[in-house]
């Protein structure tokens, strides 16, 4: 390996997950697949998670540690970016942990392929192993970035979750999460695939996104929630300006969260100027959607749940209630 110039760079946000943390780094070193860096940003974490990132940098040449004021996971990954030397990028949460295989199968497919994105399948998975979920996705390639585009337009075969695949670092070399809480992973791959003309998809079920029990039971919502309409605003103006005849899946992407958000937020008070404010987003992109290919995407049930939520948005949020 070229210390210099490595193949992969990996990236690991750590926040305060000093109890996962060690199973995550053993399971990046672990490895088929040794050409690379680990780039562990601590993300201004207060428990012993920057200790920890320390003794692993001293432990292994190919780790280096970046210490810096909490700002989420958008900010600690663009730090990491910054400071990667590799040809891939990839990225591992830090609470979560990867097959031994992972990073060997997507580079051999990268190099194969010349591809700039590479995706892997992943499982939801205890903190003891066993599998609650599964997404996999069939083998196959996309070519072209109008193709890219569309494909991830769709919101199918490509899915929204960064640490499941690796890019061309070529094609993220200006591109960078914003800084906020949800759908920063969304609004990357987005832009990637406007820079990219080829993706691999491959069905192998190699990253563990861990469910601990916190994750299982929390169903709260806050003022961060709504970061994914904000989101969906900004990959519509993108999609808009350069084909336009794709913004109507990202009118789709905005309308459902709305009616989602809405939802969930009917029993806080506090978000009711929020509620209102998604009202309106609601009656500003749901028009769009009248003929548009995008609502092949949802089911007839859900079709009708959006002309129910059009009349009548407290009903509807009663309802979702009910059955949630």
């Amino acid at each position: 390996m070229n210390i210099s110039n490595p193949a992969l760079s990996i990236i690991v946000p750590v926040y305060n997950c000093a109890i996962h943390l060690t199973k995550c780094i053993n399971s990046i070193l672990d490895q088929t697949f040794s050409d690379f860096e680990i780039i562990l940003v601590n993300d201004g974490s207060t428990d012993k998670s920057g200790l920890l990132c320390d003794q692993f940098t001293i432990n292994d040449i190919r780790i280096k540690t970046i210490h810096k004021d909490n700002g989420g996971p958008g900010s600690a990954r663009n730090s990491g970016i910054e400071q990667a030397k590799g040809t891939f990028i990839g990225f591992v949460d830090s609470d979560d942990y990867i097959d031994k295989e992972m990073f060997s199968t997507l580079m051999i497919h990268a190099e194969k392929e010349q591809a700039d994105i590479v995706q892997c399948g992943y499982e939801f998975v205890l903190h003891d192993g066993r599998t609650l979920k599964t997404s996999r996705y069939s083998d196959r390639i996309i070519t072209g970035t109008y193709e890219s585009v569309y494909e991830y337009s769709l919101q199918h075969d490509i899915n929204n979750y960064i640490p499941c695949k690796i890019f061309r670092r070529d094609i993220i070399e200006n591109v960078r999460f914003p800084e906020f809480f949800a759908s920063e992973d969304a609004y990357f791959i987005l832009n990637a695939c406007f820079k990219c003309k080829k993706i691999v998809l491959l069905s192998n079920l190699f990253y563990k996104y861990v469910q601990h029990p916190e994750s299982l039971t929390r169903s709260g919502i806050n003022t961060k929630s709504f970061d994914t309409i904000r989101a969906g605003k900004m990959m519509f103006d993108l999609v808009n300006g350069k084909f336009p005849d794709l913004s109507t899946y990202w009118a789709l992407y905005i309308v459902l969260y709305c009616v989602k958000l809405f939802s969930r937020s009917a029993s806080h008070p506090e978000l009711d100027q929020q509620r209102k404010e998604l009202i309106i987003d609601f009656k500003q992109y749901y028009p769009m959607l009248h003929k548009s290919p995008a609502m092949n995407q949802i089911s007839k049930k859900s079709r009708f749940g959006l002309q129910l939520f059009s009349f009548f948005p407290e009903i509807y949020a009663s309802l979702y209630a009910s059955s949630h």
